[in-house]
């Protein structure tokens, strides 16, 4: 069985200001796949291979501002990459990952007890 992981990246704040999608109100929602069939989630590489995945994901789907941006363009493109993080993060539903990941959130338990209420 394949292992996949597809995270729904919801990006939103000023830098979508002048979108049409914005400006109707409405969510711009990209998806992007991060396969990890070739990963072992229980040892510190696989771990830290799917993080590194994961943060590539984001930042390809939340769309890095380009040329000259202002500072609350670069904030809502930073709070885009950590929901969508946030997101897959939990999605994956993978202990090690979830741990290891909110250590490097300065131990923002928000993931880790997302993670536990998550249905599986």
């Amino acid at each position: 069985m394949s292992r996949i992981i597809t995270a729904a990246i919801a990006c939103l704040g000023a830098a979508f200001a002048a979108s049409a999608a914005h400006a109707e109100g409405r969510q711009d929602v990209r998806h992007v796949t991060v396969p990890y069939a070739d990963l072992d989630l229980s040892r510190d590489q696989g771990v830290e291979t799917m993080l590194r995945r994961i943060d590539v994901a984001a930042r390809r789907a939340c769309d890095a501002p380009q040329g000259r941006v202002t500072l609350q363009e670069r904030q809502a493109f930073r709070a885009c990459v950590d929901a969508a993080t946030d997101n897959a993060v939990v999605a994956l539903s993978a202990p090690l990952v979830t741990e290891r990941y909110a250590q490097r959130r300065n131990g923002d338990a928000r993931v880790a007890v997302a993670a536990l209420n998550a249905p599986n």
